[in-house]
């Protein structure tokens, strides 16, 4: 596997986790893990990252 299909395949996991946590944050769906209920933060936490670190790596594939 050469660099720049490492980056997009890494880069569409990391936009179908941030499209996730987005759909739980428009939705208000429960996070359940382990018997706790996980605040709202950790999508809106978890739709930042995962989504700009999926910008960031398509845009460093173009490069490529």
């Amino acid at each position: 596997m050469d660099q720049k299909t490492f980056n997009l395949t890494v880069s569409l996991l990391l936009l179908a986790v941030a499209l996730a946590h987005l759909y739980r944050c428009i939705t208000g769906g429960a996070l359940v893990v382990g018997g706790h209920d996980l605040p709202m933060a950790v999508s809106v936490f978890g739709t930042i990252v995962p989504g700009y670190l999926s910008v960031r790596g398509f845009q460093l594939s173009r490069k490529i």
